[in-house]
């Protein structure tokens, strides 16, 4: 019932929200989804119900960051100043977030993990200072523990708990597969659209500092344990090849992770985690194109042969880190990589067709498409005739249905690759690329936030029909449903420049059929030269007879007479024949013009009808402003009826006061 008042589907979400916070429901949640309760599905269905309790809404945030939960019984305790130096001095007290990072890192059931880290990712949703909190603890692991932890998970902060387990990746045991992976998935929610923490996290050492030597951070890491995994990846699909021929013997041990699996996750959480981070932050650009490896290595993984499916994962996403590299690099020539380098790199190297191929094909791919359904956010909405397999699947602990479960991307990445790679591929086409410096905003953190948006618009322009957005849909504010008309509005306006566009295009088009139409082709041009010319010789020889016949003294004979009168009929008819030749070839002209003026008339129906189409879409947009219009009068008017009844309802609070008063002195005088 609570996840059904408060899941976005609902249009009073956020209201309901902020009852749920004032009535103390995390006291109910909370011990369903991070305690002891020997139900896979409940604890399942708590977390999802936790997550949509926190999502967009600040203060239960700011209350589930408050909340501590006891280690042992796992009841939460809110912190307040009069228990605070109690709970501090109680080692067996730590914050709830502390324990949901537990059942992420720890819990046998993938789909629970999952559920876990979703709620992480509803709590740093447009949670500022959720994400810099927790960027500020993403300090190195202690040297004792950094290999160990896999037996003390929830020692140590939540930042070093994370950097411990993207670092370990190779420590991935088989009881608790997949660490990296999660852990790169939390650490890009904090670093998503955040360019304070981003910053913030890039002056953390992870190492000592040397002297000449350069500082160590968590993203020269991942770009090392990036390659570190490709290597691994590559040897360990060469082994395989060679120990083919022992595949039935090794069949029993269908429990154990697969490598191949494995190496996958690792290598897309880094890049996922390298572009969200990369992204709008030229100090992390600098810092990725300081060793002189990173970009040789992206245009080898680029260029390799596939070996599995997860390459196009790979390919796609070094093909975009490519693509932030060039878009947000530096100008001056004096840079080893430059954007002028970086562009050469890519179309001498790779070619912008396969480069640009690369990125579509990722776009394709089913896991991508699920993710841009939204499949990959809902509620797995496990039915209690579940439990029972959900008990034997965590027992036998089986990779391929775990891999299963796992979607490589969600729906806000999905939106963030396609904004970013049109981007890209708009740039590495225009000249204009290299006379402008990349925009460096760092007081703009919603940058990626219009860029989705833009996203949505692109890809709405390939319809011919309008739909809101999906987190659009999902919304319950009205000032997100007037966002979204707006939203509509731009996409109109960019619908009806593109028709109009067009329609200049058919103009020019008409115009030079016109032009072409009303002269003759230069074969026809020709051959009535030819026959004028025939013609006059014909003539010119007619004459010359003439002349002859004249010039002979006395009269003709009528041999001569007879013979001269042949000819001139003779010479009479061919010019007839000529003249008939010519007027074949004159109507036959003016079919042609007749031909060509029925292709204009079409190309003119066409221009009428695309400029009724424009008539359209001006009313829709027309009657979408009235709709917007309509919708913020509604809001002032509910605004002023919700103010109205406050008022009321305190008025009668008062008389309800007043008369329980008055009922106590009737009692008070009965009693006397």
């Amino acid at each position: 019932m609570v996840s059904l008042l408060v899941s976005g589907n609902n249009p009073s979400a956020h209201t309901n929200q902020a009852v749920m916070c004032k009535n103390n429901v995390f006291n109910l949640v909370l011990p369903l989804a991070l305690g002891r309760i020997n139900s896979t599905v409940t604890r399942i269905t708590a977390l999802y119900t936790l997550g949509d309790l926190l999502f967009g809404n600040k203060e239960n945030c700011t209350l589930f960051s408050t909340i501590q939960i006891h280690v042992e019984d796992l009841i939460p305790v809110v912190v307040t100043p009069n228990n605070m130096h109690a709970i501090a001095s109680n080692p067996k007290i730590h914050p709830a977030l502390s324990r949901l990072l537990t059942v992420v890192l720890k819990m046998s059931d993938i789909r629970e993990r999952i559920a876990a880290c979703r709620v992480f990712k509803c709590y740093l949703y447009e949670n500022e200072e959720g994400q810099l909190s927790l960027a500020s603890t993403l300090t190195p692991p202690p040297t004792d523990e950094s290999h160990n932890d896999s037996h003390n998970s929830s020692s140590g902060s939540i930042g070093s708990q994370l950097i411990s387990n993207l670092i370990s990746w190779e420590d991935d045991n088989e009881a608790y597969p997949y660490k990296c992976w999660f852990a790169c998935s939390i650490l890009t929610y904090i670093l998503k659209d955040e360019p304070t923490s981003k910053e913030l996290v890039l002056k953390i050492p992870l190492e000592i500092p040397k002297s000449g030597v350069p500082m160590v951070t968590l993203l020269s890491k991942c770009t090392k344990n990036l390659m570190l995994s490709c290597r691994l990846s590559q040897s360990n699909n060469s082994n395989n090849a060679n120990n083919s021929n022992n595949s039935n013997q090794n069949s029993g041990n269908s429990n154990r992770i697969s490598s191949s699996d494995r190496f996958t996750l690792v290598k897309i959480g880094l890049l996922r985690l390298l572009a969200v981070w990369m992204d709008n932050c030229p100090n992390a650009i600098k810092i990725f194109l300081s060793s002189a490896n990173n970009l040789p290595f992206l245009v080898e993984l680029i260029l390799a042969a596939p070996s599995d499916e997860g390459d196009v994962h790979v390919q796609g996403l070094c093909c975009l880190l490519l693509g932030l590299a060039f878009k947000y690099g530096e100008e001056e020539s004096g840079s080893q990589f430059n954007r002028a380098a970086i562009h050469s790199l890519i179309q001498s190297r790779i070619g912008l067709d396969q480069f640009n191929s690369k990125l579509d094909s990722l776009r394709k791919n089913p896991q991508f498409l699920s993710a841009e359904s939204g499949e990959s956010d809902a509620n797995v909405a496990l039915r209690a005739g579940d439990e029972n397999y959900v008990k034997i699947y965590s027992s036998q602990q089986q990779n391929s249905q775990q891999i299963s479960q796992i979607f490589y991307y969600d729906y806000d990445f999905t939106l963030f690759y396609k904004a970013t790679s049109d981007k890209i591929q708009k740039q590495l086409k225009s000249p204009k690329s290299f006379q402008t410096a990349p925009q460096k905003s760092k007081n703009k953190p919603k940058e990626n936030s219009r860029e989705n948006n833009e996203s949505k618009e692109s890809n709405s322009n390939q319809n011919s029909t309008v739909t809101l957005p999906k987190a659009v849909e999902n919304s319950s504010s009205s000032e997100a449903v007037l966002q979204s008309y707006k939203e509509l509005i731009r996409h109109q306006d960019a619908e009806l420049e593109s028709l109009k566009a067009e329609r200049d295009g058919l103009k020019k088009l008409l115009n030079a059929k016109e032009n072409s139409s009303s002269q003759p082709s230069g074969e026809q041009l020709k051959l009535v030269e030819e026959q004028k010319k025939t013609i006059e010789d014909l003539r010119a020889e007619v004459e010359s007879l003439q002349n002859l016949l004249e010039s002979k003294e006395g009269s003709p004979s009528v041999e001569e007479y007879l013979g001269l009168t042949q000819a001139y009929q003779q010479l009479e008819a061919d010019s007839i024949a000529k003249d008939e030749t010519i007027r074949s070839l004159q109507l036959s002209n003016q079919n042609n013009n007749s031909a060509k003026s029925n292709e204009n008339r079409s190309d003119s129906e066409l221009v009428a009808k695309l400029q009724s189409q424009l008539e359209e879409q001006k009313k829709t947009i027309e009657e979408l402003q009235k709709k917007a219009t309509e919708a913020e009068r509604r809001e002032k008017v509910a605004t002023v009826q919700f103010n109205s009844l406050e008022q009321e309802q305190d008025e009668l609070l008062i008389e309800l006061a007043n008369l329980q008063g008055e009922i106590t002195e009737l009692r008070g005088k009965i009693k006397e």
